[in-house]
């Protein structure tokens, strides 16, 4: 058990540290000057390829063995590659000007709060070592992707 806690202690402190980069990444705000169309388009391609890649790193955690040994090294290294995304995903929309900044700050909220939610339950559930719950909290926290930034309409 004294090796899970290390884990727990990776996965709490990534969750946070995401947190506080996203809160102050949102509290940024875009160029004031007028942006071209161009400079939009690429605003998009850079956004989709964020959202792209952090769904293939919930994807890699939803097909994790949580039954072995190496489950909760497993999970927080899953976990920080989901972070890692989420923090080039919120500093995407920062470029970004209203209105799609206003739905894409909130769906970003959204997102940012199941992750943190899901980090939370999961040190919890390795704590415990239940992989029912852990693969619980992974498939909400997939749902949560796919409600969110699934719905970001992407070329």
């Amino acid at each position: 058990m004294g090796s899970i806690r290390p884990v727990v202690y990776l996965v709490l402190t990534a969750a946070l540290v995401l947190v506080a980069i996203v809160v102050v990444a949102c509290g940024e705000s875009g160029d004031s000057g007028t942006r071209t169309q161009q400079d939009q388009g690429a605003d998009l391609t850079a956004l989709c390829e964020a959202r792209t890649a952090m769904g293939t790193a919930i994807e890699e955690l939803e097909g994790l063995d949580l039954d072995t040994p190496t489950g909760p090294g497993a999970i927080a290294t899953a976990m920080s590659a989901v972070g890692t995304e989420l923090a080039a995903l919120t500093a995407e929309i920062a470029e970004f000007e209203e209105p799609d900044r206003a739905e894409l700050e909130s769906a970003n909220a959204a997102f940012t709060s199941a992750f943190t939610d899901a980090g939370l339950a999961l040190s919890d559930a390795v704590r415990a070592s239940d992989a029912t719950k852990a693969k619980a909290q992974i498939d909400a926290l997939a749902a949560s992707f796919d409600k969110t930034y699934g719905a970001v309409d992407c070329p």
